[in-house]
């Protein structure tokens, strides 16, 4: 429990630097989870998808910064900081 809660710590941080307006793809936040902090993402493991778990705790993390307002979602269904 941990390990997600970190994760999910590092990937709302990274959201939370970003400028306002920055349009960004989750696989930024995928590869910027799995460079910054290698060791944790394999810690993690997968789930039961076969899925890395850290991907998982990324989109999660995604959702939560929705939810509180730091994002909002474009017409086209990319998620964007700010407005």
């Amino acid at each position: 429990m941990f390990l997600k809660a970190q994760i999910c710590k590092y990937a709302t941080e990274w959201i939370e630097k970003l400028p306002k307006s920055t349009v960004f793809h989750v696989y930024k936040l995928y590869d910027y989870l799995a460079e910054t902090f290698p060791l944790e993402c394999l810690e993690a493991g997968s789930v039961s998808t076969g899925e890395a778990h850290y991907e998982n705790d990324a989109r999660q993390a995604i959702r939560d910064c929705k939810n509180r307002g730091l994002l909002e979602k474009s017409r086209k269904g990319r998620w964007k900081k700010g407005y």
